[in-house]
């Protein structure tokens, strides 16, 4: 697959000097300076070729088509035929290395493709079984449709030859924010010969989304792709040209389509599911229930309301089959972004994008989080509750989304969802029964709406967020509003970009909840060396604005650069849907690079990026300045590699003592490095290397990653990703408390030291019967070394910054609570030491017994073990991790898929 190009700032930087002499380097050839002259021949073989947009016409299918790999249907031969392939990767704009033909026909029911893949060397082609929609290295066979001519989005049909399929769409004219989690039901079928492979493949028409011309006859964008895995090869019938910005607006044409009759579509999709899970439980809890069996019925269905809309919706959704999330400790307050993996809320995902993600030094940010719904439960139990029971989620009742656009250019996603209140069952201190409410029911809605102008050039966007809640949790806000435009054109014939957006947010609550979301992390109104801020306690309302300002270059040429400005004001609040981990922001970001896709005599293709960031708060206190030296290449033996020299200037850190002053951060300089053999062997490493140290003290940071991927025979893949981490913080947060009219903020010498294995294993029976495993140990421990108090929070020198208490001032008065003696009197704190063992296991059976119908059989484990503090031991945890009681889950699901 095609790696993705950083066209935005590359996530990954350098000291200011080198900075400033790269972005000269790279700068001057975007304003036309002169480059060296082997570098502007090469560019010069690149742009000299043009490519041409081509065309196909669509000829009516006579006759029933079998879908059956062989092409000998007499309609076939009536077909004009698509020839000429060009690569675009590795050796871009030159011919393929093996001649492809393609056929287009169409009826009233269905679009029909054949493809003729030659092969030199039918004996190398790639062809490994495994599970749909499975990223592969194989060759591939691609189809691709813009039913709407917009030049901005598609559905890609992919089938290798050992008729594994995978579908896609593709939004925003960029091929790298395809949404693998749409599901077609369509037909594919492949065979090979001494001339090399073959592919068929039947599209209904009620799978894809298009418009028809009154007069009967239309057209629409085409693209046919091959990939040749031994050679990294992937190329297109319409050439893509690297030095043109955009993947969809390449595309050829499929002409004088006619389809006589509307093309209805409806689809139901119920399921049945059993689960039963079996839980270690405390003999003394009368909550423990040791098995407990679940049964659940749900529907998911698809009704076409016209040509070009379609509501999807979910009852009573089940999610069983989804793998866990990562395991974790987040210690920075900041709430952690974790990838939605449902499938209901994967697919069309895109569709409500809005792109917030100017910077990433803020935090992942997203307007529409899918994740908030069905979200863990944010109440809690009383604190002297002895036993507790609380729902892992709120159950999703109910969703319903509407997709679609028109002719003239709208695109419109719309989605409302349901989920019930969540009851916790718990036992008080004098053993009495009780419940209380940690999740109200709550209502959410979403809506992106887009017109795109000029043949998708520019467009002009509006996006809504609206969540209402029971007033049942005092704690939680009762409804929330967020609403904003967004555009964006292209200029310099299409080589730049200018985008700008403007958002606004409105969140209403009890007194409480207010309060609570002035004090977040997110906000920190409460800070007392910030003026400009303030903690209003009658507040049952709360608004802000937050825009963004970015031009970037993104095609002629080798040059690519860009620039950003972001605006959050402190009272901006997008969480109730969204995840947006800090307010009060102003960044800048510039960045510039130089892509090289013309081989070399030792690279196939290379880039280089400087970037430099700056950020501060509404007060003016800065918190982020720094620069960045990115590389990347890939060797002509098909080794990659990346990274990067970064350099970090000493910041205030405004949440570190999670609502006290700014806290004196010092400067670091580190960097990373990632190597990745050749995809092509049966074994492939990747090796990631991570580190920093601070300019004074003995902060710093070291990690590292190797990751082996094995193909064992056609069937099965193989992966195991040992990880060790170890981070010292010598200004850890610890706690806050007010001690004789005094607040003090303890801070600790933290040493953590983190060690994960991640293994998955697949094996394919066929291309739809397969088997999944995957398992991670995760292991973590925080020593901390000495604590103390933050004396002078912006002092430059940790000794006048942070006060060391004594170790004799120090008393542990039980299993996890310690006494400070401090200068207004003694200040009890819960112990910050910690140990943690996790494991995380599913094995997944995924049969595909008729197109759109699966059975699932899934069974996971989990394991969670909190020692006592010790320090970091991988043997002495591992034993225990593996003797601790474990929870195990058996779930069957069978959906059966209804449709025309």
């Amino acid at each position: 697959m095609d790696r993705r190009r950083p066209t935005r700032p590359p996530r990954h930087v350098s000291m200011p000097a080198f900075v400033v002499g790269l972005a000269a380097l790279t700068i001057a050839p975007m304003l036309g300076a002169q480059a060296p002259a082997g570098v502007r021949a090469a560019v010069g073989r690149v742009v000299a070729t043009s490519p041409q947009r081509r065309s196909l016409v669509a000829v009516r299918a006579t006759g029933a088509i079998a879908i059956d790999g062989r092409l000998d249907d007499p309609a076939w031969r009536d077909a004009p035929v698509g020839r000429d392939f060009v690569q675009r990767t590795p050796d871009a704009l030159r011919p393929s290395t093996q001649r492809t033909e393609a056929r287009v026909l169409v009826d009233d029911a269905a679009l029909y493709v054949a493809l003729r893949l030659y092969d030199s060397a039918p004996d190398s082609i790639v062809a490994p079984l495994a599970r749909r929609d499975a990223d592969l290295y194989s060759d591939w066979a691609e189809v691709s449709i813009d039913g709407y001519l917009d030049h901005r989005t598609a559905f890609r049909f992919m089938v290798n030859p050992a008729g594994v399929q995978r579908d896609a769409t593709v939004s925003g004219d960029d091929l790298f924010t395809e949404d693998a989690g749409w599901d077609a039901v369509w037909a594919s079928a492949t065979a090979r010969d001494s001339a090399g492979w073959t592919a068929e493949l039947r599209i209904p028409l009620s799978q894809l989304r298009f418009s028809v011309a009154a007069e009967g006859k239309t057209r629409w964008g085409l693209q046919i792709g091959r990939v040749i895995a031994r050679r990294n090869e992937r190329s297109y019938w319409s050439p893509i040209a690297p030095t043109v910005a955009g993947f969809v607006s390449q595309f050829g044409t499929l002409e004088d389509i006619t389809i006589a009759r509307p093309v209805r579509r409806a689809e139901i999709l119920p399921y049945l599911s059993t689960k039963v899970t079996r839980t270690p439980i405390d003999g003394a809890n009368p909550l423990a229930r040791p098995t407990e069996m679940q049964r659940a019925v749900g529907l998911d269905l698809r009704v076409g309301l016209s040509q070009g809309f379609t509501l999807t919706g979910t009852i009573n959704p089940d999610f069983g089959q989804v793998e866990a999330d990562p395991s974790e400790v987040n210690l920075t307050g900041v709430e952690s972004f974790f990838s939605e993996r449902r499938p209901f809320f994967l697919e069309g995902s895109n569709l409500f994008a809005f792109d917030m993600q100017s910077t990433w030094f803020t935090g992942h940010e997203e307007l529409f989080y899918s994740r908030r719904i069905g979200r863990a439960p944010q109440g809690a139990v009383p604190d002297d509750a002895r036993w507790s029971s609380v729902p892992a989620a709120a159950p999703v009742l109910g969703a319903a989304k509407l997709t679609g656009g028109t002719t003239s250019g709208w695109k419109v996603a719309a989605l409302a969802a349901m989920t019930d209140e969540v009851d916790a069952r718990y036992v008080g201190a004098q053993g009495a029964l009780g419940s209380t409410v940690v999740e109200p029911r709550t209502r959410y809605g979403a809506a992106r709406v887009v017109r795109e102008i000029d043949g998708g050039r520019s467009s002009l966007g509006s996006a809504l967020t609206v969540v209402e809640r029971d007033a049942t949790v005092p704690s939680l806000r009762t409804g929330a509003l967020v609403g904003g435009v967004d555009g964006q054109t292209k200029f310099g014939n299409g080589r730049f970009i200018a985008y700008a957006d403007l958002l606004g947010s409105v969140v209403r609550g009890s007194p409480q909840a207010m309060l609570e979301t002035q004090q977040s992390t997110t906000h920190l109104f409460q800070r007392p060396d910030a003026p400009y801020l303030g903690v209003d306690s009658s507040l049952t309302s709360m608004g802000g604005l937050a825009g963004t300002v970015r031009v970037t270059k993104e095609g002629g040429g080798h040059t690519r650069g860009g620039a950003v400005i972001k605006a959050t004001s402190p009272g901006f609040e997008a969480n109730d849907l969204g995840l947006q981990p800090r307010a009060d922001a102003i960044t800048g970001l510039l960045w510039a690079g130089w892509v090289g896709f013309t081989p070399t005599r030792f690279t196939r293709e290379w880039e280089g990026w400087a970037t430099l960031w700056t950020g501060s708060s509404f007060g003016g206190e800065r918190e982020r300045l720094g620069g960045r030296l990115f590389g990347y290449t890939t060797l002509t033996n098909y080794w990659s590699m990346f990274g990067a020299l970064e350099r970090y200037e000493p910041i205030l850190s405004l949440t570190a003592l999670r609502g006290g002053p700014a806290l004196a951060t010092p400067g670091h300089t580190g960097g990373f490095v990632h190597v990745t053999s050749d995809n092509r062997a049966r074994v492939v490493a990747e090796l990631d290397v991570r580190g920093n140290r601070d300019d004074s003290g003995p902060g710093r940071l070291f990690s590292t990653t190797t990751t082996l991927s094995a193909r064992a025979g056609s069937a099965m893949q193989l992966s195991a990703a040992p990880s060790l981490s170890w981070w010292r913080n010598p200004q850890q947060f610890v706690a806050t408390g007010a001690v004789g009219g005094a607040t003090h903020y303890v801070v600790g010498d933290l040493l953590q030291s983190t060690a994960s294995l991640t293994l998955r294993a697949s094996y394919a029976l066929s291309s739809r019967l397969s088997v999944q495993l995957y398992a991670q140990p995760f292991l973590s421990a925080g020593e901390y070394r000495s604590l103390g108090e933050v004396s002078s929070a912006r002092s430059a020198q940790f000794a006048t910054r942070v006060r060391l208490f004594s170790p004799d001032s120090i008393r542990v008065t039980s299993g996890d609570q310690l006494t400070i003696g401090t200068s207004t009197g003694p200040l009890s704190v819960e112990r910050p030491d910690y140990t943690l063992a996790q494991l995380n296991a599913n094995a997944l059976l995924r049969w595909e017994y008729r197109p759109g119908s699966t059975l699932f059989i899934v069974w996971s484990q989990g394991r969670t073990l909190d020692g006592d503090p010790a320090s970091f031991d991988v043997g002495a945890q591992s034993r225990d991790l593996f003797r601790a009681p474990a929870t195990n889950v058996l779930m069957v699901k069978l959906s059966h898929w209804m449709g025309r």
